[in-house]
């Protein structure tokens, strides 16, 4: 199966869950797959999407349905670690690094050996990002979560590099030279 192929097959997940994005019922379906004990009601939905005997991809699959129910806002940017930047900022007022005190969440991502560790931690992110009104690219969580056990160090790397990204400054050029010489 070509990289194309898989790629496409993320797009159409995420497709079919904005498409049953005003449906409640389904929705409520699908956020029971935060709860062990009534994570089989999101499986019928899932049938079609994933290897539902692979423990692996059932509980990929049912976390990013959970999430996406949970706060269906998307966006086609970014990754979990531009997500985790974005709730930091809007935590704290301006002047305050609430960056580095928010970091202790990515810590605890960037330190999961597997992705059904991740998806543990899954649901308070999404829960302050929609208190927060921050949008997720699902697409490239359901992505990352497929491939971290294949390359995580990848991953981690690419999360951590968004969360730390610097914010733009005014370039040189934009700032007027007053020594005159």
């Amino acid at each position: 199966m070509s990289r194309e192929i898989r790629t496409s097959r993320f797009d159409v997940f995420v497709d079919w869950l904005e498409s049953r994005r005003d449906d409640r019922a389904i929705m409520a379906e699908l956020r029971r797959g935060f709860s062990p004990g009534t994570e089989h009601y999101v499986w019928k939905h899932l049938a079609p999407w994933c290897e539902l005997a692979s423990r692996k991809s059932r509980t990929i699959y049912t976390a990013v349905a959970a999430c996406y129910a949970f706060h269906p806002e998307c966006t086609a940017e970014g990754n979990l670690g531009t997500t985790l930047r974005r709730i930091a900022q809007s935590l704290g007022s301006p002047g305050e690094d609430t960056q580095k005190a928010f970091e202790g969440r990515l810590r605890r991502l960037l330190a999961c050996v597997r992705s059904v560790e991740v998806c543990r931690h899954l649901r308070q992110i999404i829960g302050l990002a929609s208190q927060h009104g921050i949008p997720i690219n699902y697409r490239q969580l359901l992505k990352d979560l497929l491939v971290w056990d294949k390359d995580p160090d990848r991953i981690k790397v690419s999360w951590a590099a968004e969360y730390w990204r610097k914010q733009k400054e005014p370039s040189d050029d934009a700032v007027p030279n007053t020594n005159k010489a």
